[in-house]
């Protein structure tokens, strides 16, 4: 199942702040802030590729059982 760019950026909240996930992604805090409201549900194909790739990298790093708590 596919994940919303919402759900992603929830995750990502779990390990990393707004300004992280930003700076990762190439893009403003205000953009992540309102993609995790629920205020921005569609961004650019290039914000949605960092993010799944952000998210990929987490999850590697994160110990088994501890992932999407």
């Amino acid at each position: 199942m596919k994940e919303t760019p919402q759900e992603i950026v929830v995750f990502l909240r779990q390990y990393k702040s707004s300004l992280e996930i930003a700076k990762a992604v190439g893009c403003s805090q205000e953009l992540i802030n309102k993609i995790a409201s629920g205020e921005r549900q569609n961004p650019r194909y290039q914000i949605m590729d960092g993010l799944r790739d952000l998210a990929k990298a987490v999850k590697r790093k994160t110990p088994r059982g501890n992932v999407g708590r």
